[in-house]
């Protein structure tokens, strides 16, 4: 979701949102993209695209983050900024498919209501995810300010530093060592 060309807005209920395309082009908007801020942070149910100048559109959302309903100490609380991160794979396939087996078939699915099972699932998805990364780095991700936020967590400077060192192993190619610390060779194994 292109940051400065939305505008995600709060509407006081855990699984809706409404968001504005504010560009003279169609955006697509993605399962598992995380929006920070409002009373708590969400991550897109549905994937959706907007049409140019869309005015105020429904949409569905999962919370995030567990515990908050408030805005955060010199935020608004009714708006949000596009995270720079998003739900891993995983919990993004089961944030659609959760959004798709609803109790209103006939409504759109982007305007869906979640289920609080599907909510259950999401919040643990997130767990799961903040307790694995944390894990393999031997670090706690979480962010003091925000114990519970996933997106928080996706965007800790550790992470950020461990991601950026797998992308340079990944991109000093075969002969570099890093192929054999990750026990694959994209080049080998490609064509």
């Amino acid at each position: 979701m292109p940051k400065q060309q939305v505008r995600v807005v709060e509407t006081g209920t855990v699984n809706k949102l409404v968001i504005e395309n504010l560009t003279d082009q169609e955006i697509f908007i993605r399962a598992g993209e995380i929006v920070t801020g409002g009373k708590q942070d969400r991550v897109i149910s549905s994937n959706l695209i907007l049409p140019p100048h869309s005015g105020l559109i429904r949409m569905s959302a999962f919370c995030v983050e567990p515990g908050r309903w408030a805005a955060r100490d010199g935020q608004d609380g009714r708006s949000f900024a596009v995270a720079s991160t998003a739900m891993p794979a995983s919990g993004t396939r089961r944030v659609a498919a959760a959004a798709a087996l609803t109790d209103a078939p006939q409504t759109p699915l982007a305007e869906r209501p979640a289920t609080p099972a599907a909510q259950r699932q999401v919040w643990e998805d997130g767990r799961r995810a903040q307790f694995e990364l944390g894990r393999e780095l031997h670090a706690n991700l979480a962010a003091p300010s925000a114990p519970t936020s996933l997106a928080s967590t996706l965007a800790s400077d550790a992470l950020e530093q461990a991601t950026a060192k797998f992308i340079e192993i990944l991109s000093a190619g075969v002969g570099c060592g890093g192929c054999r610390r990750l026990r694959v060779c994209p080049r080998r194994n490609a064509g």
